[in-house]
């Protein structure tokens, strides 16, 4: 990769790591540039590779602010990174999912039913009769939404079926 690409990918992290909560106007700025380099193959994987990377290494309070970017990116601009992102999307979704407590996870849900097309009607609102709720067209294509939404349901069905012991009170 040329020395100037590598700038760029640098500024690019540098941007996303300075945010301490999701700021719509650096998303904008940074799906814009995304946008620009989609014809830049080396550029678009690194900015995937970096989104990732934040995703994975943020603390949990700050996971969503890439998870935002990506759906930003994949929402706007599409193609090329669509494809890109849904290499890992399972993996990175999931996990992030598995590193926040309840009330956040129930942002990652309202961000997967966002990649549907039309919204699909639930009488519950519980997180596991929302991730099951799977009947519309999605973003991606539905196999991979239901390979999300059947590993966040086992997820969630481990901790029914498991709950942590009862904290133990010492005298």
């Amino acid at each position: 990769m040329d020395p100037a690409a590598i700038e760029f990918l640098q500024s690019y992290e540098s941007e996303l790591v300075g945010m301490q909560r999701p700021d719509k106007g650096v998303i904008n700025v940074l799906t814009m540039l995304a946008s620009d380099n989609i014809d830049a193959p080396p550029v678009a994987n690194g900015i995937v590779a970096c989104i990732e990377k934040c995703i994975r290494m943020f603390p949990p309070n700050k996971k969503l602010i890439p998870l935002y970017l990506m759906d930003s990116i994949i929402k706007n601009v599409g193609t090329v990174y669509t494809h890109l992102f849904m290499q890992n999307l399972t993996e990175i979704f999931c996990n992030s999912f598995a590193a926040v407590d309840n009330q956040t996870r129930a942002s990652y849900i309202k961000l997967l039913d966002t990649w549907k097309v039309s919204d699909s009607s639930s009488s519950s609102s519980s997180s596991l009769s929302l991730i099951q709720s799977h009947q519309a067209q999605s973003v991606f294509p539905p196999a991979k939404n239901e390979e999300i939404r059947t590993r966040l349901a086992a997820m969630l069905q481990v901790r029914l079926d498991h709950p942590p012991p009862p904290p133990r009170l010492d005298s």
